[in-house]
């Protein structure tokens, strides 16, 4: 996946649930700088709710005995006691020999872009006919696809 396409799910996610959007924002107002710079990526990749907002993989995050309702946007999930046994399943960008050689720069646009575009009181967003169907996934060619059409 890429990180427009990552960041155009989390968003309509965070838009289309208030309560996950607030927590967020919670956290950030607590980390962001007081006087308006822009956050280092070193800090926000230590922001714990932040973190699991960021990715997801298809194929392992779609199983129901590793997460339960896999479907439900819930970054929660990773901050259980139990979460440590399932980092070994966020293979966003594979691992090993495969691994995606720009993990390090899409992780940190992730953070930096999330927290830029969802700081609290930035900006004030509402979908416009805008369903959970427009970014669930319906194929996969290799990168996760949307609905077509």
């Amino acid at each position: 996946m890429t990180v427009a396409h990552t960041l155009s799910t989390i968003s309509y996610h965070l838009i289309a649930n208030p309560p996950i959007l607030q927590r967020l924002q919670d956290e950030l107002a607590a980390a962001l700088p007081k006087d308006g710079s822009v956050a280092k990526w070193n800090e926000l990749e230590q922001l714990p709710y932040l973190t699991p907002v960021g990715m997801t993989s298809i194929l392992t995050h779609n199983n129901p005995t590793l997460f339960p309702s896999p479907q439900r946007f819930d970054p929660d999930r990773w901050l259980h006691d139990d979460s440590p046994r399932l980092k070994k399943y966020l293979v966003p960008f594979s691992k090993g020999s495969r691994q995606c050689l720009g993990i390090n720069l899409a992780y940190s646009e992730l953070y930096l872009t999330l927290a830029a575009v969802f700081a609290p009181g930035r900006f004030t967003f509402e979908l416009f006919e805008t369903g959970v169907e427009d970014v669930e996934v319906r194929h996969d060619f290799f990168n996760a696809c949307q609905r077509v059409g």
